[in-house]
Formats: structure tokens, sequence, C-alpha cells
């Protein structure tokens, strides 16, 4: 949590100096930043606050390119709180936003957003078929992190259907990804990994 903290304060310093200056878009990008500081310190609440004042900004302004980040953390945020046939809305807004203006790397954050929230919404067929699309995309980008989240959603999924066996494949190159890449979240992966292991015997 620690390393989040100085994030949110140095947003929250830019967020300041933009509104001073009148700078919109900076205003609006640093909401966002802020959003997706707390929703990884766990307060979906802020998270929500700030990334829909963004969203609302980059209307205003016309900025359709950076309305698919503030669509896709609202839709992250709505699925972590069990909202999730609101996060799809949003998570589809998303997409196609991104599609339209060929966001590859958009694309692929709003296909795994989506199968997350397929998941949760207990529809583990329709998780898998979002992740498949995700990796696709991520993956014609080099997009590393991306193909890593596509790979644990299917394992996740495939776990939750019984398929224990599909899921440690998944699970293996999600993991492999993640170390790679050097991101915190190759630890939760290997115990992600030896939790599917020991039920999978």
């Amino acid at each position: 949590m620690g390393r989040y903290e100085p994030a949110l304060d140095h947003s929250a310093q830019a967020l300041r100096i933009f509104r001073t200056i009148g700078d919109r878009l900076g205003e609006a990008n640093a909401l966002n930043q802020i959003g997706v500081v707390h929703m990884h310190l766990g307060h979906p609440g802020d998270a929500m606050a700030h990334s829909a004042r963004a969203l609302a900004i980059y209307r205003e302004i016309g900025d359709r390119s950076d309305q698919v980040n503030a669509l896709n953390n609202i839709g992250a945020v709505l699925a972590s709180t069990g909202c999730h046939e609101m996060a799809r809305q949003y998570l589809r807004q998303s997409l196609q936003l991104a599609q339209q203006q060929h966001q590859r790397s958009a694309e692929a954050e709003a296909y795994n957003g989506l199968g997350e929230a397929e998941l949760a919404a207990g529809r583990p067929d329709e998780a898998v078929a979002a992740h498949l699309e995700a990796l696709a995309c991520a993956h014609a980008i080099g997009y590393g992190r991306q193909q890593a989240r596509a790979h644990r959603g299917i394992a996740e999924a495939l776990h939750a259907v019984g398929r224990p066996a599909q899921a440690r494949e998944h699970w293996q190159h999600a993991l492999q990804q993640y170390e790679n890449l050097g991101v915190p979240e190759a630890r939760s992966m290997m115990t992600a990994r030896r939790r599917v292991d020991t039920r999978g015997r």
C-alpha cells in the first residue's frame, strides 16, 4: 500500500496546478489517475468519484480517446463492488470507443475487464470468450501486462468450471509474463497457482 500513497500525493498536487492554470485536460487526467490509485488502495467510493469527474470533463472537451480509460476505470470499480451489470455497460462503452479509434491497448483492457465482470457474475464461458479477445489484442501489439491478465482470467474461469489442468497452463503463462515484467502481480499469481495445484489434486 505504501507505494501508492506517494502517487496519490503527486497526483493531487498535479490536480491543484492544472486547476490553477485552467488546464481542463490536465485536470481530467489527474482526476482519473487519482481514481486509479484509490482503486489500488481499496477505496472504491473515492475511485468512482474521481474517475466519474474525469469522464465528465473528457466528454465536455470532446476527448474521446481518454474517455476510454475513464470508462475502463469506472467499470473496474463497479465490478469490484458487485455491480456487474453496470460494470458491463461501462466496459462495453469503452470497448466500442476503443474499437472506433483503433486503440488496441485500451481494447485489450476493456475485454479483460469484461471477462472479469462476467466471471464475477457467474458466467465463466462468457468470461473465457472475453479474455480470449483480450489476449488476441494484447498479443498483436506486444502488451505483456494485458496478455498476462488475460491468461489469469482464463485460468480463473476454467478453474471455476472444474478444469484445473487447463487452468494451470494459463496460470503458468500468466506467471511467466508477470515475472518477466517484474510487476507485483507475480507474487499473487504464485499464491493463486498453489491454490489451483492443491485443489486440482
